[in-house]
């Protein structure tokens, strides 16, 4: 799923990176507490601010699958997934395009708008990740947030992540020299 992307909560296994062994945990816990005791204070705030000037009636809650607009109306939970700032756990897409970001879930329903209450019946549930950006790390000079990577992936240390590019492009410099002139680095 690219980030920002709004996806149902009827969706393909691969939509929320949900083949991840990182994300099916979180996915099933905010399937499970979207709207637990904390969310359910979000939930009235969201509904409150976007309808408290409706007249009584019943209104549809639909997000046309854009995240501007979800974004705008408001989350109902959220949770982060994150990963080791030294590569421990290994490289693969998911981490590769986002590195530590939140997984995020609202819903889309029915608004009943009452003299006397605002009830929400929801009927889909919806998820996206989000980046977080996050650039924290240890403070060190060298900050790298993400790792240190090289040409082989992420490297324990800046100095060996360089010293392995300096390798390759020490390389790759005898062989464009090679190529085009006929002699050697």
């Amino acid at each position: 799923m690219a980030p920002g992307a709004v996806h149902r909560g009827k969706h393909r296994q691969d939509e929320l990176g949900a083949s991840f062994e990182k994300v099916q945990p979180v996915l099933a816990e905010l399937r499970r507490s979207w709207n637990n005791a904390a969310a359910m204070g979000e939930i009235r705030k969201h509904l409150l601010k976007a309808y408290s000037d409706k007249g009584l009636g019943c209104y549809p809650l639909v997000f046309p699958n854009l995240a501007s607009a979800v974004e705008r109306f408001g989350y109902f939970n959220s949770r982060a997934i994150t990963f080791s700032k030294w590569g421990s756990e290994g490289l693969n897409d998911l981490r590769g395009a986002l590195a530590d970001f939140n997984l995020r879930v609202a819903a889309e329903g029915d608004v009943k708008i009452h003299a006397d209450r605002i009830m929400f019946r929801p009927r889909t549930l919806l998820f996206c990740a989000e980046d977080n950006y996050d650039f924290n790390d240890d403070g060190s000079v060298f900050s790298q947030p993400l790792g240190f990577w090289n040409f082989d992936g992420i490297a324990p240390s800046l100095l060996e992540a360089t010293a392995h590019n300096a390798g390759v492009d020490a390389v790759s410099r005898g062989i464009t020299q090679q190529s085009l002139f006929g002699m050697s680095a």
